[in-house]
C-alpha cells in the first residue's frame, strides 16, 4: 500500500497578488521531499502534520511512521495520551511539535518503557503528538510555522 506523507507548518498563508503579505511562511509537499525529511532542525520547535503508514508500535503512547517517501526510513511518534487504536498497517494523519529525541528527557514523562526500543531515534527529529487521526486522505497541509505550544 502507498503512504502519503505531507509535512508543512500548520497556520494561514497568505494567497492572492498581494505582496505586502511578505514571503511564504510555509512549506510545500516539493520543497520538504527534496529535504532530508525531518533530517536536520528546520522544523524543531514547529508544529506540523504527516500522513502516513504505521509500521511499528512501540507501545500505546509511541509507535513510527513510515517515511521512505521522503528521505528517511521512519518517524517517532510520542503521543501525550495512550492510544490503543493505532496499529501497524494503519495509515493515519498525526499533528504535533517537532522535536529532537533524547530518551532521557523523554521516558518519565510519556512513560516510554524500554530504552533499546527507542535508540534507532536517539538525537533524531521526532513528533510530540497532539492529535492522531485516521489518515482522510488528503496529500498535502498548507501553514506557517508555529513555535508556540
Amino acid at each position: 500500500m502507498a503512504c502519503a506523507l505531507a509535512v508543512a507548518p500548520l497556520g494561514a498563508v497568505a494567497c492572492g497578488n498581494d505582496d505586502s503579505a511578505g514571503g511564504e511562511q510555509g512549506a510545500d509537499v516539493e520543497d520538504i521531499a527534496e529535504n532530508d525529511y525531518f533530517g536536520d532542525e528546520q522544523y524543531v520547535g514547529q508544529t506540523v502534520t504527516v500522513s502516513a503508514n504505521v509500521t511499528n508500535v512501540l507501545n500505546q503512547r509511541s509507535f513510527v511512521l513510515s517515511g521512505e517517501d521522503y528521505g528517511d526510513d521512519s518517524l517517532l511518534v510520542v503521543a501525550r495520551k495512550a492510544r490503543k487504536n493505532v496499529q501497524e498497517g494503519d495509515v493515519v494523519q498525526v499533528t504535533g511539535k517537532v522535536r529532537q529525541f533524547r530518551y532521557d528527557q523523554y521516558n518519565q514523562d510519556f512513560a516510554l518503557g524500554e530504552a533499546d526500543l527507542y535508540s534507532p531515534y536517539d538525537s533524531e527529529e521526532f513528533l510530540v503528538a497532539n492529535r492522531i487521526n485516521p489518515d482522510p486522505g488528503t496529500t498535502g497541509t498548507t501553514g506557517t510555522g508555529n513555535s508556540g505550544g
